[in-house]
């Protein structure tokens, strides 16, 4: 063999080698190892056409071919010309269609949405007769304790009998505990961490852990620790704002190292809280964290989430970079809940006319 021959022989095998490497290369970091089915939402239309369970298995089981989220849901459709393939698996979590059949989970239902259009009827499996036709319990004192019970309502029960008894002829089945999320605190056991928190139901608590445990089966949720402190003033302690949605957007740089939209977010988010005083310092301060934040790119897909500071984001993607600016956690899956407003208690009774009433709690008052 000639000294070309031998040299053409060796960039041949070099190019091959790259070739093989383009081909079978290593894994894209990016992409996630492992889904949870709890945490990323429903199913979504990959851009080759293949129905997901969610946008993370997407980019695990599509890792490095370039597929993407489809900006057109339609593409997942058979009056579109898809063939409906999917990527589904066999987990149980099962969901009604509107075609009155109960399928597997919610990828397995949005094939069919492909393959004849119908759409979701509720979660938890069909109910084999109408709601209006539907046996309704007397009472439940005689009922297995078999809670607490998620109904497709997202409510939490103490048992399927109370379920049936407080919605019947609604239609609503036990469905998957991730829908209600306070469920899975019921019997939980708290750490004695000290890390005062407010409820959404104007209650403070000492720890997030106890919130939850406190109140299982109630949608009680953190937010701000302002909505706690405002009724609470000492003639030291200054107003704690509980919203910020006449102010002007500026970012503004804390003590804390975080970005908030405006110095009145910044009160809100850390007023009241013990031992930790966060003040307004130079933006320059924080233009480094605020690049890093700034460099994830979210889908505009509507997947509503809850967080700490009472807003309601677009998806799980728009709530990680607030909590990459200033800490912000999850409250609850779906759009924020109106919080309750402290009323003003009467101080005495003298001029009420008495007439006796019935309260909620099943005592008679004068």
């Amino acid at each position: 063999m000639t000294m070309e021959s031998r040299w053409c022989a060796s960039v041949l095998f070099i190019c091959l080698s790259l070739g093989t490497s383009a081909v079978f290369g290593v894994r894209d970091t990016s992409c996630p190892r492992i889904c949870s089915s709890q945490n990323y939402g429903d199913p979504v239309c990959g851009t080759d056409g293949i129905i997901y369970p969610n946008i993370c298995e997407l980019r695990k089981k599509a890792c490095g071919k370039g597929v993407k989220l489809s900006p057109d849901p339609k593409l997942c459709m058979r009056s579109t010309g898809s063939k409906c393939e999917h990527k589904c698996g066999n987990e149980k979590d099962s969901v009604c269609g509107t075609d009155g059949r109960t399928y597997l989970n919610r990828c397995m239902l949005q094939v069919e949405i492909c393959r004849i259009g119908i759409s979701l009827s509720h979660l938890g499996p069909c109910n084999n007769i109408s709601a209006h036709r539907e046996n309704c319990p007397i009472d439940c004192l005689q009922a297995p304790q078999d809670g607490p019970v998620c109904g497709s309502d997202g409510n939490v029960y103490k048992n399927t009998c109370q379920m049936k008894l407080l919605t019947c002829g609604q239609g609503v089945v036990r469905t998957n505990k991730k829908y209600c999320q306070t469920t899975r605190h019921c019997r939980e056991s708290c750490w004695r961490n000290a890390r005062p928190v407010c409820g959404s139901d104007g209650k403070m608590y000492a720890n997030v852990c106890r919130m939850k445990s406190k109140n299982c089966g109630k949608h009680v949720f953190e937010v701000p620790m302002a909505f706690c402190t405002s009724q609470e003033r000492t003639p030291h302690s200054t107003v704690c704002p509980t919203s910020c949605g006449n102010e002007i957007e500026k970012p503004t740089c804390g003590s804390d190292g975080y970005v908030y939209q405006s110095e009145c977010e910044l009160k809100l988010l850390n007023c009241g809280k013990a031992n930790k005083k966060v003040s307004r310092v130079d933006f320059e301060k924080c233009r480094p964290k605020l690049s890093r934040c700034q460099k994830t790119k979210c889908p505009s897909d509507m997947d509503p989430v809850c967080g700490t500071d009472a807003k309601t984001y677009t998806n799980p993607c728009q709530l990680s970079i607030a909590t990459c600016l200033k800490g912000v956690q999850m409250a609850h899956i779906g759009n924020c809940t109106t919080l309750k407003r402290s009323q003003s208690c009467p101080s005495d009774c003298d001029n009420e006319t008495k007439e006796p009433v019935c309260g909620s709690d099943g005592n008679v008052y004068k």
